[in-house]
């Protein structure tokens, strides 16, 4: 996911974007508890496309991430390996803790209620092991935490971003050529298993940082039209374009590792990131402060999300799908929001904190 920028960087409407996406995400989760209609799941892929939302993440990243490397003014292997660096302790704390809650949610889950759950999350209950927590831990193993495989790609990617910015500082038309390149790449790499399937996202990341270096242009366009079409390559997209494929209604969750609509929705997050970064002419309520609070503990939400409703999963009755649904969605968004500020506060903050220090010690260059 989208892992905010310093805060002397900060875009006040990109950072309630990204708290906005990560909402969708557990929304999305929430729908798939327990076994309601696929009518009700493909109506709902329609506005809540998870698949989209992590798109848009990376797009965010590379976005962010290039314009932080640009004002660094530095040196190229030495401001590269300031970022990585800080890339480091701006990412592993925050795992950290999630997994340590999420080990104490396994030891003291009740046994799983398979009869009232969808399959879904039943498989996504894993067992605790050793090997499972060590490679959480490192952020090579989603099984204790399922969406910690995009935080994999964050990883791979964030190892990319100062190359990509490189190329594209040296033409726009090498930064176009990237980006052919890398989109070519995630149409080859589908299939491919882990470590490797990272390649499909890495054009998501360039598309982000080109726009960091040559999208002040775009501002001779029309906000809106990017934002309308923004938000529909990002929501209604993905469905109408299975149904075209297949001649069938498909949840939003059909097909998920396709890499060719991930290039469509990639390209419509880079222009609503567009809309909300360069035009003049913005929505004011994505500053207020409770969507820049949810932007600012987006990160720790969208990891500890998941453990927390498999848990409560395991504790609520489900003879009704509909009302544990809801249910289930009322007291998962509470916790799990009280959960994220106080790791925001007590581990994220710290950890940039540290990292900035660490880095000013280590690398003078």
């Amino acid at each position: 996911m989208a892992i905010a920028a310093p805060a002397a960087q900060r875009i006040g409407e990109l950072t309630a974007l990204r708290g906005l996406a990560a909402l969708v995400v557990l929304l999305s989760h929430l729908l798939l508890i327990y076994p309601l209609s696929r009518e009700t799941l493909v109506a709902a892929g329609l506005l809540i496309n998870p698949h989209g939302a992590i798109v848009l993440f990376f797009v965010l990243s590379g976005f962010v991430l290039a314009r932080s490397l640009e004002r660094a003014k530095r040196s190229f292997w030495g401001g590269s390996l300031r970022f990585w660096l800080k890339r480091l302790f701006r990412i592993y704390p925050a795992v950290w803790a999630v997994t340590t809650i999420a080990v104490v949610l396994i030891l003291i889950r009740p046994d799983i209620p398979e009869a009232q759950l969808a399959r879904w999350p039943v498989h996504h209950m894993a067992s605790l092991s050793r090997h499972n927590v060590v490679l959480t831990l490192a952020a090579w193993n989603a099984a204790l935490i399922p969406p910690l495989w995009t935080i994999y790609v964050e990883l791979v990617g964030s190892l990319f971003v100062p190359f990509m910015v490189w190329i594209g500082r040296r033409a726009t038309w090498a930064g176009w050529l990237m980006i052919g390149g890398l989109a070519l790449l995630s149409l080859i790499a589908e299939g491919w298993h882990h470590p490797f399937s990272a390649a499909i996202y890495m054009v998501h990341f360039a598309l982000g940082v080109m726009l960091a270096l040559y999208g002040i242009e775009l501002r001779k366009r029309t906000a809106i039209f990017l934002a309308l079409a923004g938000l529909a390559g990002l929501t209604v997209f993905r469905t109408i374009f299975f149904l075209v494929l297949t001649g069938q209604w498909k949840m939003g969750t059909y097909d998920y590792g396709n890499p060719l609509p991930g290039l469509f929705e990639a390209a419509a997050a880079t222009m609503l990131v567009a809309a909300l970064a360069f035009s003049a002419k913005l929505p004011r309520w994505l500053l207020s402060r409770p969507l820049q609070a949810l932007g600012d503990w987006s990160y720790p939400l969208y990891l500890l999300h998941l453990p927390i409703m498999l848990f409560l999963a395991c504790l609520l009755p489900a003879s009704a799908p509909g009302q544990a649904t809801l249910m289930l969605g009322a007291l998962s968004i509470a916790i799990t929001l009280l959960l994220s500020a106080t790791i925001h506060h007590l581990v994220e903050q710290p950890g940039i904190a540290l990292g900035n220090s660490v880095v000013d010690r280590v690398i003078r260059a």
